[in-house]
C-alpha cells in the first residue's frame, strides 16, 4: 500500500521562483501551490509519504538570515493538513540546504537538512514528526567534528526506525546513523571510504536500516557506484 501512494506522488520544484508547485496522480491531475509565503524564491524540494498516503513536502526558503527549511503535510488527494508553511530549523542563522524528508507506517515522518555555520562548518540535522506535530527538537545528525560535505537524506521503515546517511568524512565517502521509532542512536556511525550511492527508501519491519552495503535484498541502504563523486541521496 506505501508503495503505491509512493507512485502516486510528485512533487515538481525545478527552478527558484517564488511559488512552490506539487501535483498528485491518481486521485487527482491538479497541480497546486505547496507554499503560503512568496516572498523570495522557494526551490530545492522533497516529499515523503506515510502508508496512508499523506505526505510531507520540504523545501527550502528564505527565513530571515539566510536559506531555510519549510514544510507542509498533505492529505493523500492533496488537501492540506496545516493551512500554513511552517519553518523547520529553529536555528536561523547560517545557510540551509539539501533538505530530504521519509514517511513510515505509523503516519509519521523524519525531515532532514544541511546547515552552514557562520566558520563555514557544515552539519546535517534532523526533526521528528507525529500526527500532531514536532516530536522533540533538531538533532544533529553528524558529529561537531568541522566539515563541509553532509549532503544528508533519510529512509525509514514501517516501525519508524530510521537511517539518516551524509558524504564524508571524506569527499568520496558515505556515513551512516541509525536511530530507533523514538530518535535514540543505534550504535555509532558507520563510515565507508568507498563511494555509494543510497537506493532504497523503506526496509523490511523485521530487519530494520542496516549498515550500508551492496546487498540488493533491501536490507541495505547503498550500493556503490561507478565514475564520479555522488552526494549520498535515498530514492
Amino acid at each position: 500500500m506505501r508503495g503505491l501512494w509512493i507512485a502516486t506522488v510528485l512533487v515538481l520544484l525545478a527552478l527558484p521562483s517564488p511559488r512552490a508547485g506539487a501535483q498528485v496522480f491518481g486521485a487527482s491531475g491538479a497541480e497546486f501551490q505547496v507554499n503560503t509565503t512568496t516572498t523570495g524564491n522557494q526551490y530545492g524540494s522533497a516529499v515523503g509519504i506515510d502508508a496512508y498516503g499523506k505526505f510531507f513536502v520540504t523545501w527550502m526558503g528564505p527565513d530571515g538570515d539566510n536559506t531555510g527549511s519549510f514544510g507542509r503535510r498533505f492529505e493523500p488527494n492533496g488537501s492540506p493538513i496545516d493551512p500554513l508553511q511552517f519553518r523547520i530549523n529553529s536555528n536561523t542563522t547560517g545557510r540551509v540546504d539539501h533538505v530530504g524528508a521519509a514517511g513510515h507506517a505509523s503516519g509519521g515522518f523524519v525531515v532532514v537538512w544541511e546547515r552552514m555555520e557562520s566558520n563555514g562548518d557544515v552539519h546535517a540535522f534532523g526533526q521528528r514528526y507525529d500526527a500532531a506535530g514536532e516530536l522533540g527538537g533538531p538533532f544533529q545528525a553528524d558529529s561537531s567534528t568541522p566539515g563541509d560535505y553532509p549532503n544528508p537524506a533519510v529512509a525509514s521503515d514501517d516501525l519508524g526506525d530510521f537511517v539518516v546517511v551524509w558524504q564524508g568524512p571524506f569527499l568520496d565517502g558515505v556515513t551512516e546513523q541509525r536511530y530507533n521509532s523514538q530518535g535514540t542512536p543505534l550504535g555509532a556511525t558507520s563510515s565507508s571510504t568507498k563511494r555509494w550511492r543510497a537506493i532504497s527508501s523503506r526496509f523490511p519491519p523485521s530487519a530494520g536500516p542496516g549498515p550500508a552495503n551492496t546487498s540488493s535484498s533491501g536490507r541495505g541502504a547503498a550500493t556503490s557506484t561507478d565514475g564520479a563523486t555522488r552526494a549520498p541521496a535515498l530514492l
